[in-house]
């Protein structure tokens, strides 16, 4: 299997498209967690939010400045179908093209925990440790062929939406004996806990 090296520059360009909205609401505003994925609302807005950033779908948004506080790159892929609107400390990117690699699999090399701390070994020395957009486009990324890319997009996608389901199932049992001990509560006779007697071997 031949792998090819890039620079992440050479694969990604920059957008800017300001909101132009000025009285947004945390719940219109996104942030990324820790899973590297969007969610709202926000923890918190500025007083004046026209010049917040939209990520259109299929869009990356990133926040450079926090790799080197946080020792995390963090990142996500708008696969809403919508959207998203994110402070203006986030640089939102897309790919170029999808010649040389697929979205969903930069992604999900962009996730892992060793891209974590390489990225975090070239953030500057500054107070904040930040990534400048320009040093987060000369760093290499080494790339399968777009065939190889795609059945790993495939393995994970499919392992994720299998691990929905068990959490799905997860989530119903636990609804289930939630409501079975709520019943016993009601049901059965109550006593102190010093009348119940302590077992000494």
């Amino acid at each position: 299997m031949g792998l090819s090296k890039y620079h992440i520059g050479e694969l990604v360009e920059l957008y800017s498209q300001r909101c132009d909205i000025s009285n947004l609401i945390p719940e219109q505003v996104s942030g990324i967690n820790i899973d590297k994925e969007f969610f709202e609302p926000a923890r918190q807005v500025g007083d004046d939010t026209s010049g917040y950033k939209v990520v259109p779908p299929n869009y990356f948004a990133c926040n450079l400045m926090h790799v080197g506080r946080d020792e995390v790159l963090p990142i996500a892929l708008n696969h809403s179908g919508k959207n998203k609107v994110v402070s203006p400390a986030y640089s939102v990117f897309k790919l170029k093209n999808e010649n040389h690699i697929i979205k969903e699999y930069f992604f999900i090399l962009l996730k892992s925990a060793e891209k974590d701390r390489y990225f975090w070994f070239h953030t500057d020395s500054s107070i904040r440790q930040g990534l400048s957009w320009e040093d987060f486009c000369d760093i290499d990324i080494t790339l399968p062929s777009i065939e190889q890319q795609r059945k790993y997009v495939d393995v994970y996608l499919s392992l994720q939406n299998n691990l929905a389901t068990y959490q799905s199932k997860v989530d119903d049992l636990k609804l289930v004996c939630d409501g079975y001990l709520d019943q016993l509560k009601e049901s059965c006779e109550k006593k102190r806990i010093g009348a119940v007697g302590i077992f000494r071997g």
